[in-house]
């Protein structure tokens, strides 16, 4: 599929061009994602073409980047070559899924990142990004804190520039729990942070959910067609195939992706039900921390012991299954009920199914990646894709032997 990556810009005969970044901040070159440095941003542009006069503008999405949440930024090339001065025309997060960009029905195409990337265009700035949650901030600790003006040189991120290319960046706290966030960047106007500085951007992004991992390797694809000296030129097709089979499994089980290897932590919040019973959705392992709003007022969460409640089922974990609701342990705990107010109750915890993947989902996986993989040596027949070419135009339904694997796993409609 061509002209995945697309700007409506509204006028006619304008020099546009794409830069790519994935969610550690690092810049596709051509060939690989590497560390982003000035002197190869003539390997990092990607020419947009004009669509007959219309102010439309398009170009293909490398096909030989993995399926995956990228940052793209779009640039208006001033002279005759790009330059790192070229000013930002759009930025924006989209879903390739390997052959198509498209909207991730899981991410709606909000940013997954392991950095804070900003591309500002404009070199010698000092900028900072704050962090935050559900109307609480970022403060360098693990636990989001109440906004206050005295506090605000804790919430400052400070930004690092790339190389002079006007492309900034920054870690994203690694305490924090994967999760939903809003995240800010600011213009510092004077020696430090201060509540007074410009707003320059503001994004939602994802972190750590869109890190999934997926439920087989290249390697164990390989191995399922011992018919073939593969090496490793088709390890990245694999790879691919791998990721597109363990997000399509999840689907197929409505589950969110990668809950059957889940690595990080996220916080969920739950009404409290004046009841001795709470449901928590599945969850992989016991949580991190249950935090109550026990007056209602969510900026004052207490800490509950993990006597105050019993995990169940009680056997969940020997039984290689997640718990499902956890009820407040009237006998050696210091809690009657989940106290009654809306929004009251905070987890944070591995929210899935499993911390590392089932060997029934693996090899569902891996069947299933052998299909395509199969089916694209083949030419495709049914729809032309041709797999040498790094097209995975394939028929998105599951292998019937796949699907009586995966039956003891289906959550039912909802």
């Amino acid at each position: 599929m061509a002209n995945q990556i697309f700007h409506d810009a509204g006028e006619t005969g304008l020099n546009l061009y794409a830069l790519i970044a994935d969610k550690t901040a690092q810049m596709w070159n051509g060939s690989a994602f590497e560390t982003i440095a000035a002197a190869n941003w003539d390997t990092y542009d990607r020419a947009l073409t004009e669509y007959d006069a219309t102010g439309i503008y398009s170009a293909d999405f490398p096909p030989a980047i993995p399926a995956g949440v990228y940052n793209i930024s779009i640039r208006t090339r001033a002279g005759a070559t790009p330059a790192t001065t070229d000013p930002v025309a759009r930025a924006l997060a989209v879903y390739w899924d390997g052959s198509s960009v498209t909207l991730d029905p899981a991410f709606n195409n909000v940013a997954t990142v392991e950095k804070i990337f900003f591309d500002y265009a404009v070199t010698g700035k000092v900028l900072y990004a704050l962090v935050s949650q559900s109307g609480r901030i970022y403060d360098g600790t693990a636990t989001l804190a109440t906004i206050a003006a005295a506090s605000w040189a804790a919430y400052a991120i400070p930004l690092t520039e790339q190389d002079g290319t006007g492309i900034y960046t920054a870690d994203f706290p690694a305490v924090l729990a994967a999760g939903l966030y809003e995240i800010s960047v600011r213009l510092c106007a004077g020696a430090t942070p201060a509540i007074y500085d410009s707003n320059v951007r503001t994004q939602a992004a994802y972190y750590g959910v869109g890190a999934t991992t997926a439920y087989c390797t290249a390697a164990e694809i390989k191995a399922a067609m011992p018919d073939g000296n593969w090496g490793t030129s088709y390890d990245t097709l694999l790879a691919t195939l791998a990721e597109q089979a363990s997000r399509m499994i999840d689907q197929y089980l409505r589950r969110k992706p990668g809950a059957f290897a889940i690595s990080r932590d996220t916080v969920r919040y739950f009404d409290g039900n004046g009841k001795q019973r709470l449901s928590t959705g599945e969850l992989a392992a016991a949580p991190t921390s249950v935090q109550v709003a026990e007056t209602g007022d969510l900026n004052t969460l207490t800490t509950w012991a993990a006597t105050d409640y019993i995990l169940y089922p009680l056997n969940a974990a020997d039984d290689g299954k997640p718990y499902t609701h956890a009820v407040i342990d009237t006998l050696y705990g210091s809690k009657a009920v989940w106290c009654a107010y809306p929004k009251a109750v905070r987890i944070t915890g591995k929210f899935g199914y499993a911390t590392s993947t089932p060997g029934t989902i693996n090899r569902a996986a891996i069947i299933q990646a052998v299909r395509w993989f199969k089916r694209g040596q083949n030419a495709y027949a049914d729809t032309g894709a041709i797999v040498e070419l790094g097209q995975l135009t394939h028929t998105k339904k599951l292998d019937p032997e796949v699907e009586l694997i995966l039956a003891p796993f289906k959550l039912g409609p909802h």
